[in-house]
């Protein structure tokens, strides 16, 4: 489990707003120090695999130059510490739930919010909820919006309905 979410990481490094969830419901609800070391030691692996197939692509390794093949440095430098994603435009933080509602499967969509909103609110400690909630919280606080950005927390939209419809008053 630790070593697909840590090469998810190295395949797409925005993931980590879904990671960051997972790790603070483990330490929250399954903390148990052996397994969350297990976890940590699984994507740091993952990581240093990535980081040596760059390496072996950039035929370099060079961090004193201006991090040059730190991939996952690079991705936290540009885009949130010097703003990067910013210069592409910005959006208000609701943004995110009004594009899903029209842009995704419009009627659907609807559905989808309104289950996940229901979701949440029955269970405020379950996994799902930790992954979606905080990672649209994440999400939205980024001037930068889009929607693909939301995509993971919508491949759960299948769950959500289905709760919503099974447990709704």
């Amino acid at each position: 489990f630790s070593i697909l979410l840590g090469f998810s990481l190295v395949i797409r490094l925005n993931l980590i707003f879904i990671i960051i969830p997972i790790f603070l419901w483990i330490v929250v609800f399954k903390f148990q120090i052996k397994k969350f070391f297990i976890v940590l030691l699984g994507v740091t692996l993952a990581l240093i695999i990535g980081l040596i197939i760059d390496t072996i692509y950039y035929n370099e390794f060079h961090p004193s130059k201006n991090f040059v093949t730190l991939t996952y440095w690079n991705f936290f430098y540009w885009n949130i510490i010097r703003g990067r994603m910013a210069d592409f435009g910005g959006r208000p933080f609701w943004w995110y739930i009004s594009e899903i509602s029209i842009k995704l499967a419009p009627v659907l969509s609807i559905f989808f919010i309104i289950s996940l909103i229901f979701f949440w609110i029955k269970k405020p400690f379950n996994l799902f909820t930790w992954i979606t909630f905080f990672s649209l919280i994440i999400l939205s606080i980024f001037s930068h919006k889009e929607i693909r950005y939301v995509f993971p927390i919508y491949i759960f939209a299948p769950f959500f309905i289905s709760y919503f419809f099974m447990f709704s008053p």
